[in-house]
């Protein structure tokens, strides 16, 4: 998908105007090494198994990193050339990656070093661009983007930090709005529904029979409350350390909550607020008198707030908003599954049979992948059994028509 022309334009304008001494307003201090201490420890837990420790029934080593997943589309960024897209993920390249980025968060943790802390960041961002190209997970994207904020200049670090949360959460509050609406209680049905590897079932059973005005007037709470009016108040109130606290309590809160009753359990997300949130806000110092270059922490700002303005997901630079949007669009999934359907992706003239409905949903053996617009846009629907070729027809312009009224991002 190509970016608007305006959406960069508008991006660098607002990012230009803030003053020199924005970029230092969250202080500083060299207790952010904690976060390279729990960056070790969540690649040694990937390397073990990716649902390790998180709230949902599904076995622990069904994917771990930087090898133990496979893929038959690799979803390529705009911006990479698919010879340099293989050569990135190709088993050499993602074994040396991971190797750089656990030797480096021990390392910051014994030595720091400006450089030491850029390389981690490329390394994990490696590791990362396969993960997300197999399986489009945005569940490192918080991690990801605080380890990028992390090496900017020392007084910048804690404000780029914060700009990151703001991003992991208001980027996905702004475009569900944009997409699907103040609130879609059915959209919030349709997901607890389709989750079948929760901890704790009859919760999640009883939560999807909850009356749709008590549905809606949760998802509102979630994408009004704490991804636009909480991200507001975080960003007008930057440097306030009880609002970051209170912020991010409400969102480790809001993970667990998310986790218990669907099993989509943003395991890193929780680990980095707490985290930063101890590192940063209890530890951390006041605002940073230290003259520094205001450019690299400019240039990650617009690199955060021009995909979300654009809607553009080219990972790592990613509007976060996850689906489904609408009530409607996880019901045409849910139907799919239902009729035993198979939604194949087609490229040029092979049609690979990947059945990215149920995987999604959790209902076959492959992990969940996340419906993108640039996989849903060449979608068509084939029947896994065979009902007939006018049955067959019929699914396929209702998947048509779907993804025609109103596309993803």
């Amino acid at each position: 998908m190509i970016a608007p022309p305006w959406a960069a334009m508008l991006a660098a304008a607002l990012v230009l105007r803030l003053p020199d001494n924005f970029w230092q307003r969250c202080g500083g201090g060299d207790t952010d090494r904690l976060l390279y201490a729990a960056l070790l420890l969540m690649l040694l837990r990937d390397a073990y198994g990716c649902f390790f420790l998180n709230l949902t029934r599904r076995p622990a080593c069904s994917i771990w990193k930087p090898l133990g997943y496979n893929a038959a589309i690799l979803r390529r960024p705009r911006w990479c050339p698919i010879p340099l897209l293989l050569r990135l993920c190709a088993q050499n390249t993602q074994r040396l990656a991971f190797a750089v980025a656990l030797g480096g968060a021990a390392a910051v943790c014994v030595v720091d070093s400006g450089a030491l802390r850029v390389v981690v960041a490329l390394a994990y961002a490696v590791v990362e661009l396969k993960f997300h190209a197999a399986l489009g997970w945005h569940r490192d994207v918080l991690l990801l983007n605080t380890l990028v904020a992390s090496a900017l200049p020392e007084p910048c670090r804690a404000t780029g930090r914060a700009l990151a949360l703001c991003h992991a959460y208001g980027g996905s509050g702004l475009r569900r709005l944009w997409i699907g609406g103040a609130c879609d209680g059915d959209s919030l049905k349709e997901v607890l529904r389709g989750a079948r590897n929760g901890v704790v079932p009859k919760l999640t059973a009883y939560a999807a029979k909850a009356p749709p005005r008590l549905l809606a007037a949760v998802d509102a709470g979630a994408r009004i409350g704490l991804e636009l009016v909480g991200v507001g108040l975080l960003l007008a109130y930057l440097d306030d350390t009880r609002v970051r606290v209170t912020f991010r309590a409400c969102a480790i809160a809001f993970h667990f909550g998310v986790a218990l009753l669907t099993a989509i359990d943003f395991f890193e997300n929780r680990v980095v607020l707490f985290v930063v949130a101890i590192s940063d806000d209890l530890l951390g110092g006041g605002a940073s008198a230290a003259a520094c270059s205001p450019w690299p922490s400019r240039i990650f700002a617009f690199a955060l707030l021009f995909p979300v303005l654009a809607g553009i997901e080219h990972f790592p630079f990613t509007h976060n908003g996850l689906f489904p949007f609408s009530g409607r669009q996880m019901r045409a999934v849910r139907e799919v599954c239902d009729r035993q359907g198979t939604l194949l992706a087609t490229a040029k003239v092979v049609a690979l049979p990947v059945d990215l409905a149920r995987t999604f949903l959790g209902l076959g053996e492959a992990q969940p992948a996340q419906l993108w617009h640039p996989v849903l846009a060449p979608l068509v629907l084939g029947a896994a059994s065979a009902r007939g070729e006018a049955d067959t027809l019929t699914l396929r312009r209702r998947t048509e028509a779907w993804l025609k009224t109103k596309p993803l991002v």
